[in-house]
């Protein structure tokens, strides 16, 4: 199930660069207006929660919590003597899970592409 290859262009509703919603220091970066980060982040977010869904939704609707053990939103198990519910996957939660395991996540770019592949591992 491919839900995250959304394309959500969003335009935004003031572009001056006067204006005081574009006047905040973190949005002038990259040699782009403070309008253009503000699209880049929206897009970047649309993108993960997208991506989100890819697992969340298949869990939601095929997965029967009586019938498996699974971690509540405190952390909790519940139902510890059934076996472990099957697991939807998606792009942001490998992430999350190799984060979590302590794995080093790069993100490659042209600028730094030679040297994040001498620190990558040869197979």
């Amino acid at each position: 199930m491919d839900i995250g290859h959304l394309r959500h262009v969003r335009w935004v509703k003031d572009d001056d660069p006067k204006s005081q919603i574009n006047d905040r220091p973190e949005l002038k970066q990259n040699n782009k207006s403070a309008a253009q980060n503000r699209w880049i982040a929206y897009n970047k977010m649309r993108g993960q929660y997208a991506s989100a869904m890819e697992h969340a939704a298949p869990e939601a609707f095929w997965v029967d919590k009586t019938k498996c053990s699974y971690t509540d939103e405190n952390g909790r198990i519940q139902i510890p003597t059934l076996n472990p519910y099957a697991e939807g996957i998606s792009a942001v939660k490998a992430i999350a899970i190799a984060q979590a395991e302590g794995q080093k996540i790069y993100t490659i770019n042209k600028a730094n592409a030679q040297m994040a592949r001498q620190k990558l591992p040869t197979l």
